[in-house]
């Protein structure tokens, strides 16, 4: 049976388990899709102003029923928790958010206790022109992460940020980056925002000496963090080559 990997992370530390799937619909093809911004409106004249920029997938995942009460409670705190990644197969992992983030139920298959029945819509916290590409993933992932870096870019001058460099001096830990080689090293930059606002990474990642670096941009279309500052939480993960 396939096998389907969820991570979430929680001060810090990477908490990970993999699970039997019974069915993934919607993420290694077109299933269903989310438009962004998903504008529309009628004009005067009688024509139809449309506006999409791009499109995230939005996938269900079911699991079917965990019978151990440690598999429940790693699955609720999956949900709780902000940032999260599924691992698929042959996919690049995927950084996702919930698609109703009000509530969660589980079923009881036949009605019995003891098979509670796991099925979940998830949406990729990502946006896309074309669909994504497979990627073959390396086992062995590190991730560093840096809460509530103010992100001062725009979309039409993007900011540069490095790695062992302000606002990336260190990570959550106060540790320094590892020196990281682009050669040896396949690199994820996910991002996570505060609130509505909207980060966008433009560009490539580059090689900067020992260190690696990226631009990152608060969308125009996006909402400022309550103090009218943009927000987000980078992660960087690293997979040997």
């Amino acid at each position: 049976m396939a096998t389907i990997n969820f991570s979430y992370v929680s001060g810090g530390i990477t908490y990970s388990r993999t699970f039997p799937v019974i069915k993934l619909r919607g993420l290694d093809d077109p299933d269903k899709v989310k438009f962004f911004p998903a504008f529309q409106r009628e004009m005067a004249d009688g024509s139809t102003l449309e506006i999409i920029k791009g499109f995230r997938r939005v996938f269900t995942v079911t699991l079917g029923a965990l019978n151990v009460a440690a598999d429940r409670q790693f699955f609720l705190n999956f949900l709780q928790h902000t940032t999260r990644i599924v691992q698929y197969s042959n996919l690049a992992g995927v950084d996702c958010v919930l698609s109703n983030p009000t509530s969660f139920e589980n079923q009881w298959l036949y009605d019995t206790k003891l098979m509670k029945y796991f099925e979940v819509e998830l949406e990729e916290n990502a946006i896309y022109t074309v669909w994504p590409s497979l990627v073959q993933p390396t086992p062995d992932t590190d991730l560093y992460i840096k809460t509530k870096v103010e992100i001062t870019g725009t979309e039409a001058s993007p900011q540069t940020l490095t790695t062992n460099t302000a606002p990336l001096a260190t990570d959550d830990t106060g540790a320094a980056y590892p020196a990281i080689n682009l050669a040896f090293y396949a690199v994820t930059i996910i991002v996570t925002e505060y609130q509505d606002s909207l980060v966008n990474r433009v560009g490539d990642i580059t090689q900067s000496g020992s260190d690696i670096s990226f631009q990152l941009a608060h969308s125009d279309v996006g909402n400022p963090y309550s103090d009218g500052k943009w927000y987000c939480t980078i992660t960087i993960g690293l997979q040997a080559k």
